[in-house]
């Protein structure tokens, strides 16, 4: 189950939020990344008497899923589950004030968005960090250090100390390995797209991995924005490119409720459950799926001058070799086992994130506790330390699989 980081702030009694108030000058607690969920911990934190939270980003600027913000793409949720509603309907930094501040609420409403585009979401984060007023852009976390009863964090600008840190830099670009040597210009993760693609003008282009941003990033290759590619192969390691589970029972799996349930359950049904739950956060959603199809059965019938497409699932990439300009790709069928060969001037790994600790924690390794699959997680999202400690060392977005532990002091 991921964590958003509204989890933090959601119930507010000093007992249950258990945080080390800062004392002599030293913050309460600094973010590290401006994202979404250390955005949400900061807005809501605005109710908590005598909670002071400052971020830290280390860009230039408030940016959401840059490289993949296409005008057509919406988000797969409801706009209500923004920064602060779920916890707080009332909070001045909700999407809705957002709209009304920026007096387009009523059009809003009348606009009757399927989905709530990702280009105004991406507004609404900058709006929500420009008027909070406490995040630092252009400020590496370099280094986190233990030191006495707070953490000091060593930054590009000078040191600072804080009682708590919440880690938000988001999860990181995951590739398959054997693609790693060959990242570039012309061979690179979806989440470069806007800053890599120049022209795909009468190029062969290769997208490896189906999900939401596969689908995204096909319908953006063929609609002609970025020139007009003579073939574009879309490849996918499932048998089939799966839709998202956003139904309302499911969706019940994302409440407080079942967020408790699941830390509660021994640590082998909750790795089950995981792999059940899959398709609740990966896949491509329904209104997606049908847009695809229609585009793809307008190209095939009624513009037949539209790029070649083949869709082909059910394949791993076994190999890449450097082919003159291009590239060459293996792939090998996962039922019958036959090997083929795919070429392409451009590839786009489709392949998604993954959370890895970030370096600046490097120093503070030593003193987590972990287990066979990593470190280990408190249910209030905190790292758990190798002896009591005071300082809180928060996750944002990267507990997947907490593993229940003894309360600490």
């Amino acid at each position: 189950m991921f964590i958003n980081g509204r989890e933090l702030c959601e119930k507010r009694q000093p007992s249950q939020v258990k945080l080390a108030l800062g004392e002599c000058g030293v913050n309460s607690l600094i973010g590290i990344g401006a994202g979404p969920g250390n955005l949400s911990i900061a807005a809501l934190a605005r109710n908590i008497p005598d909670l002071d939270v400052r971020l830290l980003e280390a860009r230039s600027s408030s940016a959401w899923h840059s490289g993949l913000l296409f005008e057509q793409t919406g988000l797969q949720v409801s706009f209500l589950k923004d920064l602060v509603t779920p916890v707080d309907p009332t909070n001045p930094f909700s999407f809705l004030n957002f709209l009304k501040d920026n007096r387009r609420l009523y059009q809003f409403i009348n606009a009757a968005f399927e989905q709530t585009p990702c280009l105004e979401f991406d507004s609404y984060l900058r709006w929500v960090s420009g008027r909070l007023g406490c995040v630092t852009y252009g400020r590496t976390a370099q280094s986190v250090e233990l030191e006495k009863d707070h953490l000091r964090i060593i930054t590009d600008a000078g040191d600072t100390r804080t009682a708590n840190v919440a880690l938000g830099l988001g999860q990181q670009p995951k590739v398959p390995r054997v693609t790693e040597p060959h990242l570039g210009r012309t061979f690179f993760h979806a989440g470069e797209f806007r800053q890599r693609v120049e022209s795909f003008e009468g190029q062969s282009i290769a997208i490896i991995g189906s999900g939401q941003s596969g689908t995204e990033v096909f319908l953006e290759t063929i609609s002609g924005r970025f020139g007009m590619p003579q073939r574009v192969n879309w490849i996918s390691r499932t048998s089939r490119f799966m839709p998202l589970d956003e139904t309302a029972l499911t969706n019940e799996m994302f409440t407080p409720g079942f967020v408790n349930y699941f830390f509660d359950l021994p640590p082998a049904q909750r790795q089950k459950m995981n792999a059940e739950m899959h398709f609740t956060s990966n896949g491509i959603s329904p209104l997606s799926m049908r847009k695809l199809y229609q585009t793809l059965y307008t190209m095939r019938f009624l513009d037949r001058n539209e790029p070649k497409t083949a869709l082909i699932p059910g394949h791993d990439l076994k190999a890449v070799i450097r082919n003159g300009s291009g590239w060459a790709l293996t792939l090998k069928d996962r039922q019958q086992g036959e090997e083929k060969t795919a070429r392409a001037d451009c590839v786009i790994l489709c392949t998604g994130y993954e959370a890895r600790p970030p370096d600046c924690i490097a120093p503070l390794i030593p003193e987590l506790a972990r287990d066979h699959q990593g470190p280990l997680i408190n249910k209030d999202y905190s790292l758990v330390w190798t002896r009591p400690r005071r300082p809180k060392l928060f996750v944002v977005n990267a507990a997947k699989n907490p593993r229940k532990t003894r309360p600490q002091p």
